[in-house]
């Protein structure tokens, strides 16, 4: 049974979802907060456009008309002789909301000293209301600006809402933005008014100073909400927003989330995808919490406005930090951060800042989680120089050469069902993290392009051929969000727009898509999953590469029981399990009882790959991978090697040790005591019936292991004794 005060909040919420257009504002400016009208016939509809009439453009300058896509200008006429403001209604172009049209048009009618124009009237600034939509049908945006004077520039506030939006934000909007736009029952008390219907647009904000001071603001605003949304999930008691947000995502990508995890990870993505929406797109950012995300990414837009909507937080200094990252000029406070990091990934390092005030405890964790640049370095050029030598693509990973050419000059047939006109290159990193190999690959990608042809445009290549091959999937949401912002930052730098990046959130090994949901979020998470699936299913990637993860635990703890693995461990829809493919001749050998040790996700993603880069359909490919190197040796991992072994005809390997148990120990190159090595591994030719092992050990201090990692080519990488690979629990 609902209450008299949520009945009257539904009512209000339908109401507002019917308002889909400046002229349906209007009309609820004047039946629900009072707005005079002075002839009652006014409210019909044909009568509506009584109240407004069409700005002179010729007054207004077509150049502003011209520069920015305003469709209709329109202003209100003045209620009473007492009103103070300036009421107009812009109607743009397009789904967002910039910050030229409306600032173009406050130009023309602020007061200042001007020789023509003398019949209109101007206002101060901060008696003026701008009514702007933007987008249409669905995506329809309705913004109430009003303007402030910050630093000598004029600035805007703004409150946002979409009708076909969630349901908290509407109530939101409804019940506390709206009603304090009612009209006073004292029109003469001009300051009192003007106070009120300025009280719900927070002042804009100030520039941020340095990097740390950046990170300091980051990391205070996360920590805030975190322990807010904490809290209000101790409220909830397992029924409400955040529970029901929590369940989505543990349903659907990570099965053993808790409260904490959840919370943290929600924080943490709402501060630094505000960072990156600052740098995905300058001029839209902060217009609308709603536009932050760009179109290319609704996942993030929907997850914002979920969270933004809530009415349990106080969101105060989230806002506050949108407000001083649109007036900050993020990129060269980053640039001047990465002169002062001694190399490496800035990003890396602007988080390690980032968590010294957040966690501490975390930061202290991080070396644990992110692949040492060296060891990616090489590994990518270590693929290109596979590409160039191995297949004779003379650009390497940047090569546009298509199947048909690829297999004309080395002889292998075009597998069945792949089209010979699509280009041979199509990567994939499979837990891509914060982005470092895609980064990488792009900058290798920029290297081998301009040597190859010097007289081509890189930009050009980039867009039309790079972008649209490098493909990454990401489970934890926060790497997700970090990710696009490493990529936004880079493609920034080339002049590119974000949304080219293809960085999906989804569990890697799940196969069968998930189910589409009414829900706005669960949907929006749907459909992602949705996009990576049909990708793991039709793209025929070419090469594999990145540091999948490790944990040798069978099942994921948490209330669903779900069971880690995906396609490789339990199949899919006319899919036996992967696994067969490892467990097979490990049985047929007598040696199933050592078997436990191979249901870990790394061993899971080594099979992936494998299916993924040669067996979809049957054919070429490369898989490079930074793993726990227990497969070089470990009796379990017999199947491993002997999968390995039957599919490919060459395998370069780098032992990077870092043993950190027992007597003997030795530095890892990560922060963690498993010994981890890279393997290369390359097939050519369609059958596979001698695979040629390379090997090279690498000893010493983490330091000493990657300044000669760095140094190392793989052509001088030896043969590894035959008796090295085979001798093994499976023989040869």
């Amino acid at each position: 049974m609902t209450s008299g005060n949520e009945e009257e909040s539904e009512e209000n919420i339908d109401r507002l979802r019917c308002v889909r257009s400046a002229d349906d504002l209007l009309r609820y400016f004047v039946e629900e907060l009072g707005w005079p009208l002075k002839d009652e016939a006014l409210l019909e509809d044909e009568n509506l456009e009584g109240l407004i009439f069409e700005e002179d453009l010729e007054e207004l300058g077509k150049p502003m008309r011209k520069r920015f896509p305003i469709k209709r200008i329109r202003q209100v006429r003045p209620f009473t002789a007492d009103q103070p403001w300036g009421i107009f209604f812009l109607d743009l172009a397009g789904t967002r909301l910039l910050k030229g049209p409306p600032k173009a048009l406050l130009q023309t009618l602020i007061k200042r000293r001007r020789s023509g124009a003398r019949n209109r009237r101007f206002w101060d600034i901060d008696d003026l209301i701008f009514v702007v939509t933007t987008g249409s049908g669905e995506s329809v945006e309705l913004h109430l600006l009003v303007f402030f004077k910050v630093g000598g520039k004029n600035e805007f506030s703004c409150q946002s809402w979409r009708p076909a939006g969630c349901a908290r934000r509407l109530k939101q909007v409804a019940v506390e933005l709206l009603p304090q736009l009612t009209w006073p029952e004292d029109e003469k008390n001009v300051e009192q008014w003007k106070a009120t219907w300025r009280a719900p647009f927070p002042r804009p904000g100030r520039k941020i100073g340095p990097a740390i001071r950046l990170a300091d603001q980051m990391a205070c605003t996360a920590r805030d909400l975190r322990d807010q949304i904490r809290q209000a999930m101790e409220q909830e008691q397992g029924e409400g927003p955040f529970s029901d947000l929590m369940e989505d995502i543990r349903r659907q990508l990570v099965a053993d989330i808790d409260a904490k995890s959840f919370s943290d990870m929600c924080a943490q993505t709402l501060v630094y995808d505000l960072l990156r929406s600052r740098v995905s797109d300058p001029d839209g950012f902060g217009a609308t919490p709603y536009t932050l995300a760009p179109l290319s990414n609704p996942f993030l837009a929907a997850f914002f406005e979920q969270v933004h909507g809530a009415s349990e937080l106080d969101l105060e200094g989230l806002d506050q930090l949108m407000a001083d990252l649109r007036e900050t000029d993020v990129e060269a406070i980053l640039k001047k951060f990465e002169s002062t990091t001694k190399g490496g990934d800035l990003l890396i390092h602007f988080y390690k800042e980032f968590l010294r005030p957040y966690d501490p405890q975390m930061r202290a964790q991080a070396g644990a989680f992110y692949t040492p640049e060296p060891a990616v370095e090489f590994m990518v050029r270590g693929v290109d120089q596979i590409l160039k030598t191995r297949f004779g693509l003379k650009a390497g990973v940047a090569d546009p050469s298509t199947w048909e050419e690829v297999s004309e000059r080395n002889g292998f047939e075009v597998p069945e069902g792949v089209d010979p006109d699509q280009p041979f290159i199509s990567m994939i990193d499979p837990a891509t993290g914060t982005g470092t190999f895609l980064i990488h690959w792009l900058r290798q990608a920029k290297k081998s392009f301009t040597e190859a042809y010097p007289d081509q445009s890189w930009r050009q290549h980039l867009g039309e051929y790079v972008l649209p091959s490098m493909h990454a999937f990401e489970l934890m949401l926060s790497h997700y969000t970090m990710a696009h912002l490493k990529l936004a930052l880079h493609l920034n730098d080339e002049g590119l727009p974000s949304e080219a990046a293809q960085i999906l959130l989804t569990d890697t090994l799940d196969h069968d898509p998930p189910k589409l949901s009414l829900d706005l979020m669960d949907s929006r998470l749907a459909e992602e999953g949705k996009r990576a699936s049909e990708l793991k299913k039709s793209e025929r990637f070419t090469v594999v590469i990145g540091n999948p993860p490790y944990d040798c635990e069978q099942k994921s703890p948490g209330d669903t029981g779900r069971r880690k693995g995906g396609v490789v461990r339990y199949g899919a829809t006319g899919i036996e399990p992967l696994i067969n493919d490892i467990t097979r001749p490990m049985k047929q050998a007598g040696l199933g009882k050592h078997l436990k040790n191979i249901y870990n996700d790394y061993v899971y993603f080594w099979r992936w790959a494998i299916w993924q880069a040669t067996e979809l359909p049957p054919g070429p490919g490369l898989v490079a991978f930074i793993t726990a190197s227990s497969f070089l040796d470990g009796v379990s991992m017999g199947g491993v090697r002997s999968l390995l072994r039957d599919t490919f005809d060459e395998i370069v390997i780098v032992d990077l040790g870092g043993e950190g148990r027992g007597v003997q120990t030795e530095e890892n190159v990560f922060d963690i005591p498993t010994p981890v090595a890279i393997a290369l591994c390359i097939k050519t030719s369609e059958g596979t019936s001698d695979c040629t092992i390379k090997y090279m050990r690498l000893t010493g201090s983490r330091t000493t292991k990657l300044q000669n990692l760095v140094r190392v080519q793989l052509e001088g990488i030896p043969e590894a004794d035959p008796l090295w690979w085979t001798l093994d629990v499976l023989g040869t």
